[in-house]
Formats: C-alpha cells, sequence, structure tokens
C-alpha cells in the first residue's frame, strides 16, 4: 500500500512538472507569436497611417473648435446678395465730436462689392464716395470727378472659387473635416513605404516627385469637388508641394509620431517629440515648438532661446480666443456665444513699434432670417491721445437687395492727364475748405507750401 502511494505521488509530480512545462512552452510559443505579429504582422501600412493621422487631427480639430461648429445664428442665412449699412461716430474730442461717417457696404451673386463712405460734419456731407470690386478696383467720388477711377485689377476666378466653396458648405465642420481628410487621401498618390526599426517603432516615408505631385493636386480637386458639387472651380491643395520627401517614426502601439523629418532642395526640418503632446521643429533658420492640448493648441518660435512670437488657439465656454504675440504686435480675438441670437466678439490689437492700440467689444444680433444688428465700442490710442468711436450697422442678406454695375464709363488713374489731376486736387480742396476743422488744415499746409 505504502509503495502505491509513493508510485501514485511520483506520477503525480511528473504529471505537475510536465503541465509546468507544457505552460512555459505554451508562453514562450505566445510570447513569440505576439513578438512576430507586432514585429512582422501589424505594420500598418503608409497608405493606412496616412488614415489614423486624419482621424487624429479631425478629432483634435473638431474637438477644440466645437465651440464654434455649434454656433447656430448664421446657418439659415443667404449669403448670395448682402447689404449692411451703418455709422461710425466719433465720441470724444470736442473739435472732432461733430464728424461722423455713415457707409453701406455691399455684394451681389456676381461678385461685384461696393463700400460707400460719406463724411458728415454737424449732419452735413462734406465728401462721399465708393469703392468697387469687379473685374477691377474702381473709385467714384461724383464731386471730384465724373469717371470711374480704375485703380488696379483683382484675380476674379479666384475669389469665385473661394465664395462658392464658402456658399455651398454652410457647414463648418463638415468644411474644416473635408479639408483634413481630402489632403490626407489625395497625399496617398506619392509613393511610400514602411519599415521596421525595432520592436517600438515603425518608419514611414513619403517621397514627392515630378510625377506625384500633379497626381495628388488633381485628386484632392477630385475629392473637394464631387462632395461639394462645385463647378468649374479650381480648389488648390492647401499647402505648398515640392519635390522632397517626408520620414516618420511612429510609436508601434500608440500610434503617436515621435519624429518627423522633411526634406527638400537640401533644407532639412527635423520635428522631435519633447513631450506626450509637444514637438520642437528645427531648420537652418527656425526654432519652434508646437504643443497640442485638450482645450489649446500653442506656437512658440524662439531666437536664441528668448520667444519672439507665440500663436494660441484656446477653446473657452461657449466660445473660441486665437492669441498671436510678436516683438512689435500683439493680437486677440474673443468669440463668444452668449445665446442663439447673440455673438460677443471682442478685440485688442496692440502695435508697440508705433504706439498704437486699439480695443473693440460689441455684440452681433440676430433680428430674423437675414437681418442682424451690430454695435462696437472702440477705443484708439496713438501716443497720448485717445479717442472713443462707436461703430452700428445693420445687416441684411437677400438676392434682390443688389443689382449690377455698369462700369464702362471708366479711365485708369494711370491715364489721367495733368490738367485732369489738376481739376481733381482743386475740386478736393474746394470740399475740405468747406468745413471749420478741415479749413484750418488746408489753410496750415497752404502756409508751409
Amino acid at each position: 500500500m505504502e509503495e502505491m502511494d509513493q508510485e501514485f505521488v511520483i506520477k503525480t509530480s511528473k504529471k505537475k512538472i510536465i503541465a509546468i512545462i507544457l505552460i512555459i512552452i505554451f508562453s514562450i510559443l505566445s510570447l513569440s507569436g505576439i513578438i512576430f505579429y507586432n514585429f512582422f504582422v501589424n505594420v500598418t501600412s503608409s497608405s493606412k497611417f496616412l488614415d489614423t493621422l486624419s482621424i487624429k487631427l479631425t478629432d483634435f480639430s473638431s474637438d477644440l473648435l466645437e465651440n464654434i461648429y455649434d454656433i447656430e445664428m448664421f446657418d439659415d442665412i443667404d449669403k448670395t446678395y448682402g447689404k449692411q449699412t451703418g455709422n461710425i461716430v466719433l465720441n470724444s474730442k470736442e473739435n472732432l465730436s461733430d464728424y461722423k461717417i455713415n457707409y453701406e457696404m455691399s455684394f451681389n451673386n456676381s461678385l461685384q462689392m461696393s463700400l460707400y463712405l460719406n463724411l458728415l460734419e454737424q449732419d452735413k456731407s462734406l465728401l462721399d464716395g465708393t469703392i468697387y470690386l469687379d473685374d477691377d478696383i474702381y473709385l467714384m467720388i461724383p464731386s471730384l470727378y465724373d469717371k470711374y477711377l480704375k485703380l488696379d485689377s483683382l484675380n476674379k476666378e479666384t475669389l469665385k472659387e473661394n465664395k462658392d466653396y464658402l456658399i455651398k458648405t454652410k457647414d463648418l465642420q463638415k468644411l474644416s473635416q473635408s479639408l483634413i481628410n481630402y489632403s490626407f487621401e489625395a497625399f496617398k498618390e506619392c509613393s511610400s513605404n514602411s519599415k521596421n526599426l525595432n520592436f517600438q517603432e515603425i518608419k514611414y516615408t513619403y517621397e514627392l516627385t515630378t510625377e506625384n505631385i500633379p497626381k495628388i493636386k488633381e485628386k484632392y480637386k477630385e475629392l473637394i469637388t464631387k462632395d461639394m458639387k462645385l463647378e468649374e472651380t479650381d480648389i488648390s491643395f492647401p499647402i505648398t508641394l515640392r519635390e522632397g520627401k517626408v520620414e516618420m517614426i511612429v510609436n508601434r502601439f500608440t500610434k503617436k509620431i515621435t519624429k518627423i523629418e522633411i526634406t527638400s532642395n537640401d533644407k532639412k526640418i527635423k520635428i522631435n517629440q519633447v513631450k506626450n503632446n509637444k514637438y520642437n521643429i528645427a531648420s537652418a533658420t527656425l526654432n519652434a515648438t508646437l504643443e497640442f492640448l485638450n482645450d489649446k493648441l500653442v506656437y512658440k518660435k524662439y531666437e536664441k532661446n528668448e520667444v519672439v512670437e507665440t500663436l494660441e488657439i484656446n477653446k473657452i465656454d461657449s466660445g473660441l480666443e486665437l492669441i498671436e504675440k510678436t516683438k512689435d504686435i500683439n493680437f486677440k480675438i474673443t468669440l463668444k456665444e452668449v445665446s442663439d441670437s447673440k455673438l460677443r466678439l471682442a478685440l485688442t490689437i496692440s502695435d508697440f513699434e508705433n504706439d498704437i492700440k486699439i480695443d473693440l467689444d460689441g455684440d452681433i444680433l440676430k433680428l430674423a432670417k437675414n437681418k442682424y444688428n451690430t454695435k462696437f465700442l472702440t477705443n484708439l490710442k496713438v501716443s497720448k491721445e485717445e479717442y472713443d468711436f462707436t461703430l452700428e450697422s445693420e445687416i441684411l442678406y437677400g438676392e434682390t437687395l443688389n443689382e449690377e454695375i455698369d462700369f464702362t464709363n471708366n479711365i485708369s488713374i494711370n491715364d489721367l492727364s495733368d490738367t485732369e489731376k489738376q481739376t481733381i486736387i482743386l475740386n478736393l480742396i474746394k470740399k475740405l475748405e468747406e468745413s471749420k476743422l478741415l479749413n484750418s488744415f488746408v489753410k496750415e499746409t497752404n502756409q508751409a507750401l
């Protein structure tokens, strides 16, 4: 009996040892399989990785700009025709408080735009004129000259493309997502490959050549045109493409980029991950950082280890804030939705070089489907002088607001004769002499001459 028990114990022990050995072998094989899968099989293709990047950037932009996407007060307006009328009143300075500027700005679906300005002193018109944008830029001031003065030419096709794009893409979120998605989809037309560097990293290479750059542009145009249903338009790829190479090193498991190197015409830009969501950008002429946070995007440019330029996009409660700082200029704009029919806008510009500061704060009110009112209080500081303005306007949209204008009665400003130029100057002096304040300025100028 004792021998049988001993034999049973020995057999049981052998079974345990065999089981342990089998478990170890199975674990080793499983681990080997995992290693094999991750190193040789689980390699996202260079083309598929562009899809991953597109999704990540789309998600980030959607989250950052979420509050702007949710603003609905402009969703139902007819953007094909419009007219804005308003006035600018100076609230301070006794010698200037009698002055006011009335204006009217309008545009139509033929891409004709106009801005009418009327300078008043004690509610009496001193000087009025209109700037027109058609195929060319025209100026009409009836009291100075009886023809349209042609100032310059415009690239109307570019204006048409941009206007059509915005009009037919009223969904801002769809617009931004399309720009990202179709850019990456088109970029697949370039030559690319992927390579294992080690257990953790994969290297993706994308080459731009004279052969595939036109294909990328054409593919992008095809995708945008098909989606937005635009006709006879030329939507260009959002960035300039040059011959070169883009190399990215990516963490196999997190799919995060750790390094990027862009080479073009013997010039290199290196982007290295320095923190989880922070990257350093370096080239022969640039040293900068770019940081992606949940509610913020921050770009900083450095010179001799000092920050010389900062750009921030901040997500705030029901709005968005954009801040730009340089050595010479600070710029800040805040857009916030107060309600479904009220939008608050605040703007500050500081020009340190010229000692100028502008503060603007006010509201845009939706009164009806195609009707809005705006009122902004503006403070202007120039050196030690300070001025307060009130800007009020009414904005109307609708297809019957503006008729097309005939500019056949025009002359290029470069073709004016000396006599015609002299006539314009003399007429201007006469108009200025009608003003109490400006008359003294004209006299002082004449005495100085």
